[in-house]
């Protein structure tokens, strides 16, 4: 299991946007630890996250809005919610 930081590190993004994207349902929800409270994201997280993050921007749609809309394909937003 990996924190918020280690997360953020391996995608090269503040630990901010990962929380801003987990609050928006972009990225999945983590664990959270029974000790401190930290969130904690599995390997499969990280690897969800990343492709999440490598989405081409192929319209004039803003990425953060592209990113909602592959969200909702993948099943992490219910559909319309964006």
């Amino acid at each position: 299991m990996l924190t918020t930081g280690k997360v953020a590190a391996v995608l090269g993004i503040h630990p901010d946007t990962i929380r801003n994207y987990e609050k928006k349902g972009i990225f999945p929800t983590a664990k959270r630890s029974p000790v401190n409270g930290y969130r904690l994201w599995a390997t499969e997280d990280l690897a969800l996250m990343k492709e999440i993050l490598q989405l081409p921007d192929q319209s004039t749609l803003s990425p953060l809005t592209l990113i909602e809309a592959h969200s909702q394909t993948l099943g992490l937003l219910p559909m319309g919610q964006a």
